[in-house]
């Protein structure tokens, strides 16, 4: 649940266009918005509970 709402912020954060809920998002969309985010990134991307961003990646990718 973290990880879905880490995740949001964070697209939200880096304009990646999220007009659907992670729960409604096809993997290919949820890897699509992870990569983006990864390669938008100046610095590893941490959760707010302090884990690692690939958590949230392997989360998105499933």
């Amino acid at each position: 649940m973290w990880e879905q709402r880490d995740f949001i912020r964070r697209a939200e954060l880096f304009r990646v266009p999220v007009n659907k809920r992670y729960e409604h998002m096809s993997q290919g969309e949820r890897k699509k918005v992870a990569l983006t985010l990864a390669l938008s990134s100046q610095a590893p991307l941490r959760s707010s509970m302090n884990r690692p961003a690939g958590l949230i990646l392997e989360a998105a990718t499933g």
